[in-house]
């Protein structure tokens, strides 16, 4: 148990062989459900898979496990705002969680070897001006840890 693992709260021994799949998630406001909610998730690439061949497999498992998944629109996009920002996809997409649409946007970005971050936003209702602004200044704020 040489690995320290980091979290709000302070930090943890990690065993031998276990990875960083964990999950955040942030809402907004106090209701339940919340109308809109934020997440970071981590992940490993399989073994030689690329950015876009990782996001066409989480795709894929998407469109099986969640009924009516439909990808909107696929594009680049940035995470960060200086010198040490890292590059990645976006996906927009919707799907039905019972009789309501979800309308969702995930972003993928590789921060290390073989390890991928994901941030993404749910929401009841089709991104408007104002979300499409939180989304946009949530990726600039990332800042990339330091080690020392």
């Amino acid at each position: 148990m040489n690995t320290r693992y980091r979290i709000e709260e302070g930090s943890i021994a990690l065993p031998d062989g276990f990875a960083d799949r964990s999950t955040n998630i942030f809402v907004l406001g106090n209701t339940s459900p919340s109308p809109v909610n934020m997440n970071i998730a981590r992940d490993t690439l399989l073994d030689t898979e690329t950015l876009p061949a990782y996001v066409d497999r989480q795709i894929g498992l998407l469109k099986k496990n969640l009924r009516n998944y439909s990808v909107v629109r696929r594009e680049a996009t940035t995470l960060g705002a200086d010198s040490l920002s890292l590059s990645g996809e976006q996906v927009t997409s919707t799907h039905r969680n019972g009789s309501t649409t979800i309308h969702q946007r995930q972003a993928a970005f590789i921060h290390a070897p073989q390890r991928v971050l994901i941030l993404s936003c749910s929401s009841v209702r089709p991104f408007d001006g104002t979300q499409e602004t939180r989304w946009q200044q949530w990726l600039a704020s990332f800042q990339p840890a330091t080690h020392n």
